[in-house]
């Protein structure tokens, strides 16, 4: 009679029982969805489009039938990262004279409530996914454009998708409500009372005159108090809708994953993504216009002087 090792007589027990179990209760890696929209190889990715730049073969583009881009591409430093960041057509010069601030004032409202993500439920559940909100979940917005950010430590592919889910509640549908603007107000009013002092007060008289008559001229991206405290959620949502729409949008994805992966998620949450009413073009931002009598040839005639004694000496 041959004699087994106790382990190996144990696994004779139980394999019969394990080769019964039925084949889809066996664990198994999810499989990685296809992204539909990605660039085809030899094709021209968006942002390469009428340039002559080398292409970065690490990334990979992408643009949706609604308009909406992306770019993605595997890092693996930090390890177990990714990075997101989306991307909007909208900041301080897309406003109109009665809603200087809006565009800051909308990234504030994203994160107060949206879709997925009830009242001051933003800050917690983003730490349950492991992002500190500040440093690894926060938002800018420049004259420009708004963006809002986020880094993902830990990651695995179920983390990503909800990550995915809330951001696009946050940007496809945010909760423009009057309680919820009349909320928001004070905390940005806080916010430009903390960044009043010589400093914005020369920036300010810098740009109106280095850009008279352009848009960037009176259009900081903390607004006013008069047009802050007239914000209702009407207002702000007719700012929203006119320029939250996917063809204004860039999503950007880069980090320790399979970069097909990235590409699919941001398909799946925002490739059904509509504007709402028709396209607007974006304004124009103004020409410098030279002063009136410059010469042509060295049109310099307009001098601001600023006096503010607690800056250092400077001539710009």
């Amino acid at each position: 009679m041959t004699h087994f090792p106790r382990a190996i007589r144990r696994l004779a027990l139980v394999l019969p029982a394990v080769l019964l179990v039925p084949q889809p209760l066996l664990a198994q890696e999810p499989a990685t969805p296809s992204p539909q929209h990605v660039t085809p190889a030899g094709g021209t990715p968006w942002i390469y489009e009428g340039s002559d730049v080398p292409r970065d073969e690490e990334w990979i583009f992408g643009e949706l039938p609604n308009g909406l881009r992306y770019a993605v591409r595997k890092n693996g430093v930090p390890p177990d990262q990714v990075s997101v960041r989306v991307r909007i057509d909208a900041g301080s010069l897309h406003e109109e004279e009665s809603e200087l601030g809006y565009a800051h004032l909308l990234e504030h409202l994203l994160f107060r409530e949206s879709r997925y993500l009830g009242p001051a439920e933003a800050i917690p559940t983003w730490q349950r996914l492991g992002a500190t909100f500040g440093s690894d979940t926060n938002a800018e917005t420049s004259p420009t454009h708004t963006v809002y950010k986020l880094d993902l430590p830990n990651v695995n592919e179920a983390k990503l998708a909800e990550s995915m889910k809330l951001l696009s509640g946050m940007v496809r549908s945010p909760v423009l409500s009057d309680a919820n603007v009349k909320a928001e107000v004070p905390i940005v009013m806080a916010e430009k009372r903390e960044r009043g002092g010589p400093g914005e007060r020369a920036g300010n008289a810098s740009r109106e005159v280095l850009f008279s008559g352009q848009r960037l001229a009176t259009r900081t991206p903390i607004g006013t108090e008069e047009t802050l405290g007239a914000a209702t959620g009407d207002s702000v949502s007719a700012f929203y809708k006119r320029w939250y729409r996917p063809e204004n949008a860039v999503i950007v994805a880069a980090g320790d994953m399979d970069p097909l992966q990235l590409a699919a998620e941001i398909e799946k949450w925002f490739g059904d993504w509509q504007g709402e009413g028709p396209a607007v073009p974006a304004p124009d931002f103004g020409d410098p216009v030279a002063p009136a009598g410059a010469d042509p040839e060295n049109p310099v005639g307009e001098v601001g002087v600023v006096v503010e004694p607690d800056l250092p000496r400077s001539f710009t």
